[in-house]
């Protein structure tokens, strides 16, 4: 488990510098307020060559409106 500084942990060095050392192709990430933490995280950190998958029961969002609309986003950027 990793905290983040910011609105993407992907951000924060320490944690890209952790990630990075288990070399695990795949990521699964979940999170409280999926609009910004999880999407976030989830749109960069493909960037750098891994898999994404959102852990959807172990998210929460600010609405479902707002919620489906992120995993919507992941979807369209290759994260399942």
């Amino acid at each position: 488990m990793f905290v983040r500084t910011g609105p993407c942990a992907w951000d924060d060095v320490p944690t890209r510098q952790a990630v990075a050392a288990r070399r695990r192709p795949h990521l699964a990430l979940c999170g409280v307020t999926s609009e910004r933490v999880v999407l976030h995280t989830a749109l960069d950190a493909p960037a750098a060559g891994y898999e994404v998958t959102v852990l959807l029961d172990a998210c929460g969002g600010l609405s479902a409106r707002t919620e489906q609309a992120a995993f919507r986003q992941v979807e369209a950027a290759g994260g399942v």
